[in-house]
């Protein structure tokens, strides 16, 4: 349940909490209209969706293998998730599943990112030093960063 607290400001002053979750949100987005609100969640819980503004849950997804950590909305409503369970999730912007993949360069995908057009995704990985730039229509791989200079952890956060 997404429960209101106060408005929105530009304080920074909280403006939701989302309480009855099965596990911790790793990481919340907003779409660009601020009509909507994606939360990943730990464990094996998935997605769940919320119009911002009410209580109201507008799609979930709990068929995750493992932690989801990371969500980004595109302009067009369309939403991609990572999970450690080696997958990426694309839905609509009805929030339907529309495709999963396999992520190319790692078994633990952690941030994915839009491009400002839509047009490609970028996921880092949490277990490699990769950087994969993808179509987000069909998540295939379009091509990998040049991360030949990182030679030690991970670059999980992309943008």
């Amino acid at each position: 349940m997404l429960e209101q607290i106060r408005s929105i400001s530009s304080t920074g002053a909280q403006a939701y909490r989302i309480t009855g979750l099965p596990n911790v949100a790793f990481h919340l987005a907003y779409d660009a209209d601020g009509e909507r609100l994606a939360a990943t969640l730990g464990g094996t819980n998935g997605l769940r969706l919320y119009r911002a503004g009410d209580d109201e849950e507008i799609a979930r997804d709990p068929d995750y293998g493992d932690s989801a950590y990371w969500a980004d909305f595109a302009d067009d409503g369309r939403l991609v998730t990572s999970c450690l369970d080696g997958k990426l999730r694309l839905y609509g912007p009805d929030g339907d599943l529309e495709r999963t993949a396999a992520a190319p360069g790692g078994e633990r995908p952690y941030g994915v990112a839009f491009t400002p057009d839509g047009s490609r995704t970028a996921v880092g990985y949490d277990d490699s030093i990769r950087v994969d730039v993808l179509d987000a229509a069909s998540l295939a791989l379009v091509h990998s960063a040049d991360t030949a200079s990182a030679d030690n952890g991970s670059l999980s956060n992309v943008a």
